[in-house]
């Protein structure tokens, strides 16, 4: 394990690799990085105009995911889809926003989800 610092002017951050043997080649390979910094996942604006609490959930379930903590992300990813039907839903249907809020997931996507293509049926 060792400790470096980013040579690029702009940056100086520190940073830990640890690195593996590699005995095929002869050589040492970086095995990990820490800190990681995962990339915020890239989400259409439309989306994120509509539910910006669905992209800050994604966001943190994406970063969980890159951190190897699949239990933690598919838990997010589940939040998240809610959060993002919901607040379409009351996008499509704003005097039901109190109706929306307080149900079930499936409720909302049996009562304010069409099945045909480009349609919508409020229940």
């Amino acid at each position: 394990m060792f400790l470096f610092a980013c040579p690029r002017a702009n940056c100086k951050k520190i940073f830990i690799a640890t690195y593996k043997f590699d005995d095929f080649h002869g050589i040492y390979a970086i095995k990990s990085l820490l800190p990681r910094t995962p990339k915020v996942a890239s989400i259409a604006q439309e989306i994120a105009d509509i539910s910006p609490q669905f992209l800050a959930i994604y966001n943190q379930a994406y970063q969980a995911e890159a951190y190897g903590l699949g239990e933690i992300a598919g838990v997010g990813y589940r939040k998240s889809l809610e959060y993002l039907i919901k607040d379409y839903c009351t996008s499509l249907h704003p005097d039901k926003e109190e109706d929306i809020k307080k149900r079930p997931i499936a409720q909302v996507i049996e009562a304010f989800v069409s099945k045909e293509k480009g349609g919508r049926h409020p229940r």
